[in-house]
């Protein structure tokens, strides 16, 4: 299911911006953003955890 919500999230933004539908990206990205990014989809994904540790702690798992 996270596969394919990635996809359907990529197809979604394209489609938002005009962009063609599906494309490999020919840009290398690093760099100072790259981290930045980084830190905050760990984050992210940080703080749901610990929102469900709080309120289900049998879900987390």
């Amino acid at each position: 299911m996270q596969f394919t919500g990635a996809f359907v999230g990529v197809g979604f933004a394209h489609m938002m911006f005009g962009a063609q539908l599906f494309s490999m990206s020919t840009h290398v990205r690093s760099g100072f953003p790259q981290l930045v990014s980084e830190f905050v989809a760990t984050f992210g994904r940080l703080s749901v955890i610990w929102g469900c540790v709080r309120s289900r702690p049998s879900a987390v798992p």
